[in-house]
């Protein structure tokens, strides 16, 4: 009986050491970065002056639209089926139970433009400073 625990914890512990492997190799560096730049994003109006942050929410918008995926997804494995974004990922981390398609949505349409209305009216109709740079 002592040997089978052994066997199995030994089993488990493989197989816990594989995913945290695959874990691991999916939290690279890009990860974080990419991560980070995402969730401070949409605080992004407040930090950083219109005429820097515009053009690279313009941007992130572009790439949407062309290739329908983020580009730094596979720089850090994430897989990029139609419903994944760093967001859902890091929802799913979490162990929210969210609906991806929303999400998605969400991310890929409307997040960025309501972000470039947010800095618009912000920083030029209500002349507010950022408070970074």
């Amino acid at each position: 009986m002592n040997g089978y625990i052994c066997e199995k914890s030994s089993l488990e512990y493989r197989k816990w050491k594989e995913m945290e492997s695959k874990i691991i190799s999916q939290h690279n560096f890009i990860f974080w970065f990419h991560l980070v730049i995402s969730l401070i994003g949409p605080f992004a109006p407040f930090l950083v002056s219109w005429y820097l942050i515009i053009p690279v929410y313009a941007g992130i918008y572009v790439q949407f639209l062309f290739f329908n995926r983020c580009l730094m997804n596979e720089k850090h494995s994430l897989s990029d089926g139609t419903e994944n974004t760093i967001f859902s990922y890091f929802f799913e981390m979490l162990g929210w139970h969210h609906n991806k398609a929303r999400v998605t949505f969400f991310v890929r349409k409307l997040m960025y433009p309501i972000l470039i209305l947010i800095t618009i009216i912000w920083q030029l109709l209500l002349d507010k400073s950022p408070l970074l740079f």
